[in-house]
């Protein structure tokens, strides 16, 4: 049997890929996470900017705008979906579920 390089026994799960969602605590806070009615492509046009992705291809997009200098920016995220099984990567039909954060 082969020895994972592990910390502790959730950090050798994370290796294997089958450990469970952290339970939630008393300190968790709601976070709003209302969808929108504009595409990726809308967003971007109205001047937000990719600030950042995550995902094995990408897929997760975090967008931001600076309305004004004394409020705080408006963050979005973004999640680009390809159409049947194809790989993302791969796809020229793609959709996107885009999202407000605050």
């Amino acid at each position: 049997m082969r020895r994972l390089p592990c910390l502790s026994a959730f950090s050798c799960l994370l290796l294997i890929g089958s450990a469970a969602a952290a339970p939630t605590t008393s300190q968790a806070m709601q976070t709003t996470f209302i969808p929108l009615e504009r595409s990726l492509a809308q967003l971007l046009a109205d001047g937000f900017r990719i600030v950042s992705t995550s995902g094995e291809d990408g897929e997760i997009l975090y967008l931001s705008k600076s309305v004004k200098p004394e409020l705080p920016p408006e963050w979005i995220r973004c999640e680009l979906r390809a159409s049947g099984d194809t790989k993302l990567v791969y796809s020229h039909a793609v959709s996107s579920d885009c999202r407000a954060l605050n």
